[in-house]
């Protein structure tokens, strides 16, 4: 609270972007101190509260995007690249800190579905990983029923089988088709989706 009476908004969100991305724990942290900054926030400030919200999550989601468009960050330093290095894993914290922001109400179910089919965009082991990453710091709320069209489009993409060798394009590999099996049962957790449904 200090430091954004001191340096402003912009200079907070920058700050918990870049610490949210560190590391697979970053994101839960800054999503604790999001929630802590919006309660006080409330008693000091409530005019902040929603210049704080919406400039945290259209940043969140431009760095996501950034990273995993098409042409984006990711295919420089994927982890099939001379070029992977620990740049691979923060593409990955990416996808959990916008999962973490859902969970911090910052965020939209929308939101985390776009960032969902932006990452079905191409057939990737990283991509796959970030998709973990995103559901597994979401919490129940998007197994809510209007978000189920999405989780059962993601399924459906997710178990595409290639015609010529009957293989999952996604998990042609054990430590892939784990992935994809732990992702679906991700969203099973909650009472609204059913594991007969997904």
């Amino acid at each position: 609270m200090a430091e954004l009476r001191v340096h402003g908004l912009d200079f907070v969100v920058e700050s918990l972007l870049t610490d949210g991305v560190q590391n697979v724990d970053s994101a839960l942290l800054v999503s604790m101190v999001v929630q802590t900054m919006l309660i006080k926030l409330t008693k000091e400030s409530p005019k902040q509260i929603k210049g704080l919200e919406r400039i945290l999550r259209v940043r969140a989601m431009n760095i996501f995007r950034l990273h995993w468009k098409s042409d984006g960050n990711w295919k420089n330093i994927c982890s099939t690249t001379g070029q992977y290095s620990a740049l691979t894993l923060t593409g990955v914290n990416k996808a959990g800190l916008l999962g973490s922001l859902f969970s911090a109400n910052i965020v939209t179910a929308e939101d985390i579905a776009i960032c969902l089919f932006m990452l079905l965009e191409d057939i990737h082991f990283d991509r796959l990983c970030a998709i973990h990453a995103l559901l597994s710091y979401a919490d129940h709320r998007l197994c809510e029923p209007q978000n189920l069209p999405v989780l059962l489009k993601l399924k459906e993409k997710l178990r595409v089988v290639d015609p010529l060798t009957n293989l999952c394009l996604w998990g042609p590999v054990p430590h892939s088709q784990a992935l994809i099996q732990v992702s679906i049962r991700t969203y099973c957790r909650c009472n609204y989706v059913s594991t007969n449904v997904l």
